[in-house]
């Protein structure tokens, strides 16, 4: 494995290279072709610069600018100077160096670049935040600027600040956006169970008091408001004896059930026994 930005060969092992700090690695055939494609596009550069160096149609002009027409004999022929023909070479050759030695500085900084160009190219790809701040350090340490440091975050604290002394977080602004909460509903009021006034004892039934079937049989009374019975259903069966036992609450008397000082209907659970005395 070697390191994307300088070079060095790195232990796959380890998650950042010893000798530039980079996180980012590739193997030998990915560097290879990395660095084959930059020097040909350095090498297609210079070999444009010179072909158009030796373009027959830039010589066809210079020779046209040379072979111009005298000017009137109105008018003092100017000499030009000794030398101008020899600082017009030399700028151009200026220009040329200039532009090569640029091309080639281009190519060191892309390649000192591309590892952060990369790391925030695959985090768009995967739909996740962009981080340019590496990228932007990484340009400042070519001209030997101090890197940006990250701001730090609003829920925790700054660097070396002791944890007894943590910044208060700044008051945040509502968002007028932000979906309401709904208020909260008050707890509802205690409910007061129903209680029996006036029972009415059951008829025990003449064929179970012969065949000795007794009990007790238990019933959810559903009591109203007003303390009437309205319904009856029975949880604990005696099938001899429901009828006689659900007929006799019905007719039962109660004190309804209270929430919040108001009657309310609700359920109550009664039992009725049936016992053949000896």
């Amino acid at each position: 494995m070697r390191c994307s930005a300088c070079g060095a060969r790195c232990d796959p092992n380890r998650s950042f290279c010893r000798r530039c700090g980079s996180a980012v690695f590739v193997d030998d055939a990915d560097f290879a072709q990395m660095r084959r494609r930059t020097l040909e596009a350095a090498q297609e550069a210079v070999d444009t610069v010179r072909s158009a160096a030796r373009d027959p149609r830039v010589e066809s002009v210079r020779r046209a600018i040379q072979r111009r027409p005298a000017r009137q004999a109105t008018q003092r022929a100017v000499p030009a100077p000794a030398g101008a023909a020899a600082g017009a070479g030399c700028l151009a050759g200026l220009v040329r160096w200039a532009f090569f030695v640029g091309l080639i500085y281009f190519a060191l900084v892309s390649l000192q670049v591309w590892p952060a160009v990369r790391e925030m190219v695959d985090a768009a790809v995967r739909g996740e935040q962009v981080d340019v701040l590496p990228a932007v350090n990484r340009v400042r340490a070519l001209f030997d600027l101090a890197p940006i440091e990250r701001a730090p975050q609003e829920s925790g604290r700054a660097p070396g600040t002791p944890s007894g002394d943590a910044p208060e977080p700044a008051s945040r602004v509502a968002d007028p956006l932000a979906p309401v909460a709904p208020p909260q509903a008050a707890p509802p009021a205690r409910l007061t169970p129903p209680r029996v006034l006036r029972q009415v004892q059951p008829r025990y039934p003449a064929d179970a008091f012969q065949q000795g079937i007794q009990g007790i049989v238990v019933l959810r009374a559903r009591v109203e408001s007003d303390g009437r019975v309205s319904d009856v259903s029975v949880v604990q069966s005696i099938p001899a004896l429901d009828a006689a036992a659900a007929t006799a609450v019905r007719q039962w008397i109660f004190e309804p059930a209270r929430q919040g000082g108001t009657p309310v209907a609700a359920d109550s659970t009664v039992s009725v026994t049936f016992r053949k005395s000896p």
